[in-house]
């Protein structure tokens, strides 16, 4: 069984993850390059799935399905803290979560966070859910909207409109032999409708992989955050991009305020972040568009957002 094991994880470094087969009885390549039968793989990633250790296969959707985006500072008693990073984390389209370094003296807390769904719909039932909790204590920060106002998947026959099949795609398929035709049953539909759909999406663009990895663990990163008063050209917000350790270019419309603003983020270890975000914004020129910067540590609650899951559920 070892020797499963280590053919297992070699497989997954290997990158196998991102490629899950979209056939009958996919563990069959799998067990084909660990060297083991399809029984003694199946037993030994069912035995790293009760360890905590591995998850069911779950969808890898393509970047622009969760094309709408919103952020948000909120603003709370640091006694609420923790009640509100919870909250935020169980929301299903919340991506990042950023707990802002505590300014001394003060009994606040600030949180920044970012939504995203796959439709303007999906977007604004999160948006309402938080602002009956919070109301005046968040202050919306607008993305750029895409171009599709109802949904950017492939439609007619994109994900979003099989919305029963998509959430069960990111609940995980069940580690057994046929899968798919596990879900097939669990739907009322056959297997070969199921694997069909899902080669369809996957060769229009929809769907990017299926993947079998560890499950998805939060770590907190240091990042250093500045606001800038202009959104500055597209190719000059290229630039900044592309400098080292810089994690986030993002052009946002403050609720209120009829300019657009540009956020910038730099991860670095936290003694340094603030003075290299500092040491890039001078040798770009752009100190004197600084509004307003701070660090924080931000965390994922989850590896990529639920967008077939009910907001409130």
């Amino acid at each position: 069984m070892s020797s499963v094991c280590a053919g297992l994880g070699q497989a997954l470094q290997q990158g196998w993850r991102q490629g899950f087969p979209l056939q009958a009885s996919p563990f069959q390549e799998l067990a084909r390059q660990t060297g083991a039968s399809l029984r003694e793989l199946l037993s030994q990633c069912q035995q790293l799935q009760r360890q905590g250790a591995l998850q069911g296969p779950r969808v890898h959707w393509a970047e622009r399905l969760s094309a709408w985006r919103l952020r948000a500072r909120l603003r709370l008693p640091q006694a609420d803290e923790a009640a509100a990073l919870r909250r935020l984390a169980a929301l299903p389209g919340c991506t990042w979560i950023e707990q802002a370094e505590p300014v001394p003296g003060t009994a606040q807390c600030t949180l920044h966070f970012e939504l995203q769904a796959r439709s303007a719909a999906s977007l604004q039932a999160q948006r309402e859910l938080l602002q009956q909790a919070w109301g005046p204590a968040l202050r919306w920060l607008s993305l750029p909207a895409p171009p599709c106002p109802v949904c950017c998947c492939s439609a007619p026959d994109g994900p979003c409109t099989d919305p029963a099949l998509a959430q069960r795609l990111e609940g995980g398929l069940p580690l057994c032999a046929h899968p798919f035709q596990a879900v097939a049953v669990e739907l009322g539909r056959s297997e070969r409708e199921v694997l069909t759909r899902l080669r369809h999406w996957q060769g229009a663009g929809d769907l990017q992989a299926l993947g079998l990895a560890p499950p998805h663990r939060s770590q907190h990163q240091p990042v250093a955050n500045a606001w800038l008063r202009e959104a500055l050209t597209p190719a000059h917000r290229a630039t900044l991009a592309r400098h080292a350790g810089v994690v986030d270019v993002q052009v946002l419309s403050p609720a209120g305020e009829a300019d657009a603003r540009l956020w910038i983020s730099l991860g670095a270890p936290r003694e340094l972040a603030l003075p290299q975000l500092e040491q890039l914004l001078a040798a770009e020129g752009l100190l004197g568009l600084v509004q307003e910067r701070w660090l924080g540590l931000r965390s994922a609650p989850r590896a990529q957002a639920l967008l077939f899951a009910e907001a409130g559920g």
